[in-house]
């Protein structure tokens, strides 16, 4: 996935290079589906931690989708990529769907407003997660 400072990503904003912005997208957007296979693994606290590291990550590509979005810079091709890759990670079995269907609902939203979306996880809702701050 997605780095915080993808190598070239601001040089190519710099020059307004669409094309190379759009070819990242595209490409981490293809590895996003194994990337969150990867990252969950076996599973247990690692595989939380992992998946963590992993929502965080796809919360930065969201955040350029949205970007070249707003800009008119998406392009039709890399749009039909980002909401596949969006259908793939919600087929991910076996893997908690947390922080991540947000962004993909949000995706979706903008990229595709009159349409229905009902493929989404049955655990997307659900955190498991132990929430510390509730502790005393």
């Amino acid at each position: 996935m997605a780095n915080i400072e993808p190598p070239g990503w601001n040089k190519a904003l710099r020059l307004q290079d669409w094309h190379a912005l759009n070819r990242y997208i595209v490409k981490e957007c293809r590895a996003a589906p194994q990337g969150l296979r990867k990252a969950w693994g076996r599973g247990g606290s690692q595989g939380i931690k992992a998946v963590t590291v992993w929502d965080g990550a796809f919360e930065n590509l969201y955040c350029r989708i949205y970007d070249l979005s707003i800009q008119g810079k998406l392009f039709p091709e890399t749009e039909s990529e980002v909401l596949l890759a969006c259908e793939h990670i919600v087929a991910v079995k076996k893997v908690p769907h947390w922080d991540h269907v947000e962004n993909i609902a949000a995706l979706r939203t903008i990229l595709k407003p009159d349409q229905a979306w009902n493929d989404y996880p049955e655990d997307a809702l659900e955190d498991d997660r132990e929430d510390d701050e509730d502790e005393p």
